[in-house]
């Protein structure tokens, strides 16, 4: 509870106040004076204004060497870093607060019968020296520390202050109820060295190295993580928290450092700040205080840390940031584990989570089914191919121990060329699925906005969401922006140039495996294709490959009759999305007539799918099916 120093000192204040406001005879006044708890064992004195002069003194004298002492109202005192006239209108505002009494003897003092709370110009009154006390002033410790609040609306002399009540809880011992407490608040209480800066600046890409260099480089021990308020509201609980705990803040800032928030930054000396952001606050921004920018480390997490987070026989595949550890740990915990798996697969499978949420709602997730047995390719496009796969998976290595360094990025660029249907996607879909990671198809088209900027603020959102490289990008149809840069004759192509550059520029530090297709590879702006490390033309099948994809159309328990598939490969040049779309149809023809599969629902459907692809067809062209096609 409160110590009964602060309700001494403002008995012995309210009696003086009395005193002054009566002669020695006054019994109502007196009366006002048995009110008080520190009196009220003694009979009212009537020469209170001779004696409380000494009074006040050691009552002062008692509540100073309170403050050395380990209460919470103490420790409230120091972490708040008041001075001791402030510390002394805390008490006495802490002591009309908890105690009616002394609320009556304040209401009289005032005049009304409702005036509970003592108002500025009373406060002046009671404390000595009160003209001079920094505690009234607004930047006075008590206002700086959002220990109190003013009444607006108010005759100065008439303003009531108010106590907060996170401030009551915290000195009577109890847990601090701070209505604006937010419950993404994140406490860091590790085992860190008190020095540091006060107010520390770092920027960079990953959050988990951004709250290890914050905790690192600004003094204390002890912090409260927590994304920039929007108002001065949730500014004022912030720096209230701060104070009454004792501890730095963490600040995530998004996109930039309010106005309000710098103000509350530069006046809250006592509280130690860290400002966080991905990119460098402007010096606009920046506090007026003298502040220290920090560089945090590299983003990629190190053997040591991947050995602590997932254990020494994981072996991991995926070149994680920091934060990407943190978040893959939290997945392992609330995910059920799965005794067929392996402590590599579970994490595998963790990794693969992190993807889910922000990407889901820019871009079309695959999730990875068919492998290298479903894809028909000639050996050297296949070869081609598996480079990708070969590059991801030993990049650690290349840029780690082997020396080799990954500029612009570690990541994987690769572009598929080709016509429709020839495998393509196909191919993006089993590169992810060797690597265990899900394929996130990008119709670039749907992010081109005719609104200057929006264009990159919808690609910046998809290369943010994919982070860390933890999934495959599929950028389809890719010279919708990666085309190339024409001759600014107006303000249209600027802008448009501006979007291929800002592309360009954000893929190169991306560090995942990003894959590009196109109809037509002669589109690609040729910086691209300076940064791209593999680049397959894929064609349509010849007749070979065309027989090996009839094969593979129909699964093995699908009611099949006499087919005639070499006739098929040979007749007719389909593409290996035009087969599937065939044997399809011939399966629903036939599935609609209870039959089989035969060679007839198989014609009719080619028939059907060649008109759609607009070619042009005779019954010659079916040969010794042609009949089919007759009735």
């Amino acid at each position: 509870m409160l110590p009964n120093a602060c309700g001494q000192l403002a008995d012995v204040l309210l009696r003086a106040e009395i005193a002054a406001r009566s002669d020695s005879t006054n019994a109502d006044w007196a009366h006002l004076v048995g009110r008080l708890p520190s009196f009220e064992d003694q009979e009212p004195r009537r020469d209170v204004q001779r004696a409380v002069a000494d009074e006040i003194a050691r009552a002062r004298e008692r509540f100073v060497a309170m403050l050395g002492t380990a209460t919470p109202f103490a420790a409230l005192v120091r972490t708040s870093s008041l001075e001791t006239a402030e510390a002394e209108m805390l008490g006495v505002l802490l002591a009309i607060e908890f105690d009616e009494s002394r609320q009556l003897v304040v209401a009289a003092l005032r005049g009304i019968t409702d005036g509970f709370r003592p108002t500025l110009g009373l406060l002046r009154r009671l404390l000595p020296g009160a003209d001079d006390n920094s505690a009234l002033r607004p930047d006075g410790g008590l206002l700086r520390a959002c220990l109190i609040s003013l009444q607006a609306d108010r005759p100065w002399a008439r303003t009531e202050v108010l106590v907060d009540p996170a401030v009551m809880w915290s000195v009577s011992g109890e847990t601090v109820h701070e209505p604006a407490l937010k419950d993404d608040w994140v406490h860091i209480d590790d085992e860190l060295e008190a020095d540091g800066e006060d107010i520390v600046l770092i920027a960079g890409s990953d959050e988990s190295r951004r709250l290890q260099s914050a905790a690192r480089h600004c003094r204390g021990t002890r912090f409260v993580v927590a994304n920039a308020p929007n108002d001065r509201a949730g500014w004022d609980s912030l720096v209230r928290y701060a104070s009454i705990t004792g501890r730095g803040v963490i600040l995530r800032i998004d996109d930039e450092l309010a106005t309000v928030g710098r103000a509350t930054i530069d006046r809250s000396i006592h509280v130690h700040w860290a400002l966080t952001s991905r990119s460098e606050l402007s010096v606009t921004q920046a506090p007026t205080r003298p502040w220290h920018e920090v560089r945090p480390d590299d983003a990629a997490a190190t053997e040591p840390e991947l050995m602590a987070a997932f254990g020494a026989e994981s072996r991991i595949e995926h070149r994680l940031t920091a934060h990407q550890v943190t978040l893959t740990q939290q997945v392992l915990a609330g995910r059920r584990s799965n005794p067929d798996e392996s402590r590599s697969d579970e994490v595998t499978a963790a990794v693969r989570r992190l993807a889910s949420g922000e990407l889901d709602r820019l871009a079309v997730r695959i999730r990875p089914r068919r492998g290298w047995d479903d894809l028909v390719l000639p050996k050297d496009h296949l070869h081609q191919v598996q480079d990708v796969v070969h590059r991801y998976r030993h990049r650690q290595d290349i840029y780690g121990p082997w020396g080799f360094k990954p500029l612009p990025s570690a990541g994987v660029v690769a572009m598929f060329s080709g016509p429709p249907g020839t495998g393509k996607t196909l191919s993006a879909e089993v590169i992810a699925g060797e690597l265990g990671l899900d394929l996130f198809r990008i119709d670039l088209a749907s992010l081109i906005s005719k609104y200057i900027g929006e264009t990159e603020k919808n690609l910046e959102k998809i290369f943010q969401a994919a982070e860390g490289g933890t999934m495959v990008l599929l950028f389809d149809e890719a010279d919708a922006v990666f085309g190339k840069r024409s001759e600014v004759s107006d303000s249209n192509d600027k802008y448009a140039n501006v979007e291929t550059s800002y592309l360009l520029q954000r893929m190169e530090s991306y560090d995942g495996v990003v894959i590009m297709t196109t109809n037509y590879a002669s589109n690609i702006d040729s910086a691209f294709l300076r940064r791209i490390q593999v680049s397959v033309e894929f064609q349509p099948p010849d007749e070979t490959e065309r027989l090996h994809l009839w094969a593979q159309s129909f699964p093995a328990s699908a009611p099949l009759g006499e087919l005639d598939l070499p006739f098929l490969a040979r007749q007719f040049k389909l593409t290996g999305s035009g087969i599937r779309s065939v044997s399809l149809g011939a399966a629903f023809r036939a599935a609609s007539t209870g039959s089989k599969i035969t060679m007839e629902t198989i014609v009719l459907a080619v028939q059907s799918e060649l008109r759609k692809q607009g070619r042009i067809t005779t019954a010659t062209d079916f040969g010794p099916y042609a009949s089919v096609l007759a009735r």
